[in-house]
């Protein structure tokens, strides 16, 4: 199981890492399933790819409503997390999953193993380009998680000293 929520939307660079990580996943033979959290269910990898690659497909692109959304105050965006969760919850109770990745740090709820991938630490080195909130926010929850994947070395060795229960 792999959060895709960073696949939507505009294509950056973890929502990059996450398609191709979900294309590759999807070509592995010892991977029995594999299913891509949309944000409100989940679906199969190649239900997600099917509806993204079709222009305007439900699954891609970034509403005026979410952009909004994101804009407003750290209240609201609190609030859309924990709706995030509640529908992470009930989507992961409906299949027998092994294992959650999340890709982009934060990992929601799951009563299994879970691995995180960190891109880096710049919400350490430069706080003052995000929000107070999101800044807590990420400290409090990036321990969430039995393993982790660095996207380098030096984010791997800055990692481990700032979460060190975390297993590499």
């Amino acid at each position: 199981l792999l959060n895709a929520r960073p696949a939507h939307g505009a294509y950056t660079g973890v929502g990059c890492y996450v398609w191709n990580l979900l294309d590759q996943l999807g070509r592995r033979p010892e991977v029995e399933q594999l299913g891509a959290f949309t944000g409100w269910s989940v679906v199969s990898w190649s239900d997600f790819a099917a509806a993204a690659a079709n222009e305007g497909g439900e699954l891609r692109g970034s509403s005026p409503l979410r952009q909004a959304a994101r804009a407003l105050l750290p209240p609201l965006r609190r609030a859309g997390h924990r709706l995030c969760d509640i529908s992470f919850r009930h989507a992961v109770a409906r299949g027998d999953w092994s294992l959650y990745h999340e890709p982009n740090y934060i990992p929601m709820p799951f009563g299994g193993p879970t691995i995180i991938t960190v891109h880096d630490l710049s919400y350490l080195r430069t706080p003052e380009y995000l929000p107070r909130d999101r800044i807590g926010w990420l400290r409090e929850n990036l321990r969430d998680a039995t393993r982790r994947v660095s996207a380098s070395w030096w984010t791997r060795c800055s990692t481990w000293s700032t979460t060190a229960s975390i297993r590499p």
